[in-house]
Parts: structure tokens; sequence; C-alpha cells
């Protein structure tokens, strides 16, 4: 065999290796991009409201940087939020209006409307939170200074506002705003009806395990404010 076959054989060779590598690349990329896609797909199922979203990580590389910081940014919203809801699971709050609470506090309740003053206060500057966490400028910071392409910022981005996400993140907004008006609702008229009983300290008392009035027009007040609690 000449030298001149023996390197054509040999620049062959290196091409058709090349060609594979190459190839071999190419599928990885499309089969991680197609892979991440899938995985968006199931976080938009999941539920903010009860979920965690730090689940495995199913890619490589950046790609897996970029999948990484998108669980990253649902599951501190979520933990976020689910602190906020707690609330409506605190023994102080449900049981707030409960007879037993009104011997134990009453008549004055500082404890109780102090725990109402400084609980609805954070939860009303976690929900600030929450709105403002869905603005695009925030959505855009988690990625900042994580990937080296703008390949995979551009990705991130475009992961991050598509159809599935965008309607995920709707349906959260509104679930907030209701939350918000619910829940703020249930402690403004809780401390109106603790309230109410403070300015009449002689007038009501506990017995048999329920609230007496002494007065009927008091007693039909104070049922006007608890038949509101639930309004909204």
């Amino acid at each position: 065999m000449s030298l001149k076959r023996k390197i054509l054989y040999i620049v062959a060779f290196i091409f058709v290796n090349i060609s594979l590598i190459f190839g071999y690349v190419l599928f990885r990329e499309a089969t991680m991009a197609n892979d991440l896609k899938k995985e968006i797909l199931n976080l938009a199922k999941m539920d903010m409201a009860t979920d965690r979203y730090k689940t495995p990580i199913k890619t490589r590389g950046e790609y897996a940087i970029v999948e990484e910081t998108i669980k990253e940014y649902l599951d501190d919203s979520a933990s976020l939020l689910q602190d906020c809801l707690s609330v409506t699971k605190d023994s102080r709050f449900t049981k707030a209006l409960s007879v037993d609470n009104y011997v134990a506090d009453g008549p004055n309740f500082v404890n109780t409307l102090d725990y109402f003053t400084r609980t609805q206060l954070k939860f009303n500057n976690n929900m600030d939170v929450l709105m403002n966490r869905l603005d695009d400028s925030t959505i855009r910071e988690y990625i900042d200074h994580k990937v080296f392409h703008s390949y995979y910022e551009e990705l991130y981005q475009e992961l991050m506002g598509s159809s599935p996400m965008k309607e995920d993140f709707s349906l959260v907004e509104d679930y907030l705003i209701q939350t918000r008006t619910s829940i703020n609702h249930k402690m403004d008229v809780s401390i109106q009806i603790l309230n109410f009983l403070k300015d009449h300290p002689n007038d009501w008392k506990v017995e048999n395990q329920e609230i007496q009035f002494t007065d009927t027009e008091l007693y039909n007040q104070y049922n006007l404010l608890i038949q509101d609690l639930n309004t909204k």
C-alpha cells in the first residue's frame, strides 16, 4: 500500500471518528434538551401549595444547571407559600375564637391580639414577596452567573416562559390573590370580634362551654361578626 493511500485511510478514519463523536454529542444534547422539556411539563403539573420541587436531576452538564435552577426557583416559592398557608393550621389562629381562649386570654385578649398583629404583618410581607417572585426580572435573576453560554440562559428563560409554566404561574397568582383576601378577612374579623368582647368585658361570660351575653343586642352583634368570618 502506497504512503499516499495510507494517509488517505488515516484521514478518512479520523474524519469518520470525528463525525461519530460530533453526531453522538448532538444526539446527547438533543436527548437532554428533550428530557429537560419533559421534566418541565411534569413540574408544571405539581401543586405549589402542597408539593416540593427538589426532585432528582434528570440531565447533565449545563442542562443540569438549568434544570436545578428551575427547581430551585419553584421550590423556594413553594416553601414560602406553604409557610404562609401554615397560619391556617396554627392552633393560635384556629382556636382564637374558642371559649377556651376566651377564658384563658379574655377579657382583654392581650396575647391573642398581639399574635394577630404580628402574624398578619408577616403573612402580608411574605405574600408581597411571593407576588414579586412571579415577575419576569425575579425569574431571570435565578440563572444569572450560573451558566457560561447564553444558549442555556435563553433556554432557561424559554422554559420558564413556556405555556405550561405561564399557565401554572397564572393559576398561582390567582390563588395568591384569593388566599390573601380570604385569610386577611378571617384575621380582620377575628380582631373585630376580640375587640368587641374587649370593649364589653362585663356583658359576656363563658358558661357551660359557651359564650353568653347579658344583652340580646350585643349577642346579635356578636353572631353577625361570627357569620361574617366565612363570607370570603
